[in-house]
C-alpha cells in the first residue's frame, strides 16, 4: 500500500551537528546585522523571537510573523529595512555553513525509492528556519527539494515541533492522505513520540543502535522496515487531545492556502481553485456555527441529542453562508473556532462544579465524541479539496 511519509532533516536526512551549526549560523548572522548591535544582543533577540515561535497557538500567524514581532523592534529597526540584509546574507554568508554538515549517500537512495515505490514524501523539520535556508539544506544533502510534495518553513507554517498541532498542519496540508502516515526522525520527543500519539507507525533513526522498543536503526534500516512493514494500520486515534490539535490546526492550513497560493501545492490561483476553497469554508463556517456549537452548549447543560453524522454533513447544502468572499468566509470561520474551542476547553477542564461523577464522566464522554465529528468532518473537507483539484504536485 503506498505511504504517506514524512521525513525530518537535520541529523535524519542530513548530518548537521546542531552544537556547530547554530553557534556558527548566529555568529554570521550577528555579523550581517551588526548595524544593530552587539552580537550579544542580536543573538538574545533571536533567541526570545525563536521562543516565541515556539509556544505560538495562533493560526492565522506565521512563525515568520511571529519572529518579526518579537525580534526588528527591541533592535530599533523593521523587517523591510532588514530585508535586502537578510536575503543577500542567506544568498552569499549562509552557504558557507555547508561544510559544517555532511550528506548522507543513503538519503538520496532512500528517497528515490520511496518515490519509485509510489510514497508521498514531505519534510516535516521543525519550521524555525526561513524557506530559502531549508531548501538549501535539503540541497546539502544531495537532494532536490522539488522532488517532495512539501517541506515546512517558518515562512508558511504556524506551529512547530513537537506539538500534535504541527503534524496536524502537515499533513492537512497534504489533504489528509487516506493512504498510512509514517514519520522518519531522529529525535525522540520531536519526531516521534507526537506522531506515535497520534496513531501512525514511526522509525528512530539510531545509529547507534541504542536499546528501543521500536523500529530502529540507519536509513539503510529504515528502507528494509517500510518494505517488509505491511502497514495496514491507517486509523488515526481517537483521541481528545489528537481531535482537538487538528481542530487547531485545520484554521492555520487554510490560511497558506488563503495566503501563500505560490509556497504549497496550489501553483496558481484559478476560479476553480477559489470557487472550491469558497465551497470549503462556507461548510466549515456554518456547522461550526449552526451544528458543533449548538451541540457542545447542549453537552454544556447536560441535554442529550444524538450528535451529528459526518456523512450528513458532508452532503448538505449550505444556503446561508455568511459571505462568498474567502477572506471574510476564513475570518467568520476562524472566529467560530476559536470559539468552539474555548467552550470544549473550558467545559473540559471544569466540569465538576455541582456535577456528579456519572455526570461529569458523560460530559467528558461526550466532548470526545463531538470533538471527534469535528476533526472528522475537517479532515474530510480538507481531503476534498486537495483530491478534487488534483493538486498532489511537488512543492
Amino acid at each position: 500500500m503506498p505511504l504517506t511519509l514524512l521525513f525530518d532533516l537535520d541529523d535524519t536526512l542530513l548530518f548537521t551537528n546542531m552544537d556547530r551549526f547554530l553557534p556558527g549560523y548566529f555568529d554570521r548572522l550577528g555579523q550581517a546585522l551588526d548595524h544593530l548591535g552587539s552580537q550579544e544582543k542580536i543573538i538574545r533577540q533571536i533567541q526570545i523571537a525563536v521562543q516565541k515561535m515556539v509556544v505560538n497557538k495562533d493560526p492565522a500567524k506565521t512563525l515568520k510573523e511571529v519572529f518579526d514581532d518579537h525580534f526588528y523592534e527591541p533592535l530599533g529597526t523593521t523587517e523591510e529595512a532588514c530585508r535586502d540584509i537578510l536575503n543577500a546574507f542567506y544568498r552569499e554568508e549562509y552557504p558557507h555553513l555547508q561544510p559544517i554538515t555532511q550528506a548522507k549517500p543513503e538519503a538520496s537512495e532512500l528517497v528515490s525509492w520511496c518515490l519509485s515505490a509510489g510514497m508521498t514524501i514531505a519534510i516535516a523539520t521543525n519550521p524555525l528556519f526561513p524557506q530559502t535556508a531549508t531548501r538549501q539544506r535539503i540541497q546539502w544533502a544531495g537532494l532536490d527539494p522539488e522532488k517532495f510534495t512539501l517541506f515546512s518553513s517558518y515562512n508558511d507554517f504556524h506551529f512547530t515541533k513537537p506539538h500534535v498541532a504541527y503534524y496536524a498542519e502537515v499533513l492537512g496540508r497534504l489533504g489528509w492522505p487516506q493512504t498510512p502516515a509514517v514519520m522518519i526522525g531522529d529525535n525522540l520527543t520531536h519526531d516521534l513520540l507526537p506522531m506515535q500519539k497520534m496513531g501512525f507507525k514511526t522509525f528512530w533513526i539510531n545509529p547507534e543502535n541504542q536499546d528501543s522498543h521500536q523500529p530502529s536503526g540507519t536509513l539503510s534500516d529504515a528502507k528494509t522496515w517500510l518494505s517488509k512493514d505491511p502497514f495496514n494500520d491507517k486509523v488515526l486515534n481517537n483521541d481528545h487531545e489528537v481531535n482537538v490539535a487538528i481542530l487547531q490546526s485545520t484554521p492555520a492550513v487554510l490560511d497558506s492556502w488563503l495566503r501563500f497560493p505560490l509556497s504549497n501545492q496550489l501553483r496558481m490561483r484559478s476560479s476553480k481553485h477559489i470557487k472550491l476553497l469558497t465551497h470549503i469554508l462556507q461548510k466549515l463556517v456554518t456547522s461550526e456555527e449552526d451544528i458543533f456549537q449548538l451541540h457542545i452548549e447542549k453537552i454544556r447543560q447536560h441535554i442529550s441529542e444524538p450528535l451529528p453524522s459526518v456523512d450528513n454533513l458532508q452532503n448538505n447544502t449550505w444556503e446561508n453562508a455568511p459571505s462568498e468572499n474567502p477572506s471574510e468566509l476564513f475570518s467568520c470561520f476562524l472566529a467560530a473556532r476559536q470559539n468552539s474551542l474555548e467552550m470544549i476547553n473550558d467545559t473540559w477542564k471544569s466540569p465538576s462544579i455541582g456535577n456528579s461523577a456519572n455526570t461529569i464522566k458523560y460530559m467528558s464522554n461526550r466532548l470526545k465524541a463531538i470533538s471527534a465529528v469535528m476533526s472528522q468532518h475537517d479532515r474530510k473537507l480538507l481531503h476534498e479539496y486537495v483530491n478534487m483539484l488534483n493538486i498532489y504536485k511537488i512543492y
